[in-house]
Order: structure tokens, then sequence, then C-alpha cells
């Protein structure tokens, strides 16, 4: 499990920019999209890795979720390489 200033770290370094944070989840813009996670409990552990394009919205009264959960953060990136 990554810890979570090893994947802030990470996605500083690929990414160029500070997190945006809001409450225990942290955000970075790349390449159109929104990279996101959240910290586990108050653990040093990240979780739920989350893309998404930027101004999407997830519906949750229709279970509607236009992004993508991922299993790390590497696989998170690698995919967003992947599609641009």
């Amino acid at each position: 499990m990554a810890t979570l200033t090893s994947a802030i770290k990470k996605a500083k370094k690929i990414t160029g920019m500070e997190p945006i944070i809001s409450g225990q989840f942290y955000y970075f813009d790349y390449k159109g999209y929104e990279v996101s996670f959240a910290q586990n409990g108050n653990s040093d552990s990240a979780t739920c890795f989350y893309t998404k394009r930027i101004g999407q919205k997830d519906d949750y009264q229709s279970d509607y979720f236009c992004g993508c959960f991922h299993d790390n953060l590497t696989q998170a990136f690698r995919f967003l390489d992947r599609k641009n």
C-alpha cells in the first residue's frame, strides 16, 4: 500500500503542481484529467485512486460515476498516458 507522503511526492513530480486538498482528498490536474486519491483514515496511507476528465461531475443519486478507479497511482498515470 502506498504511503500518503510518497503518493503526494510522486504526483507532484509527474504533474509539476501542488495538490488541491479538500478534507482527506488530494487532487492533481494532468493532461486534461483530474487525478485524485484519499488519505486512509488517520494513517499515512493513500487509497481510492481515481481519474476523470476535468469538469465532469459524478451523480450519486443516479449512481453515475464518470471516472475510473485504479489500484495505485502508477496505474492511474499510465492509464492517462495511454489515452493521450
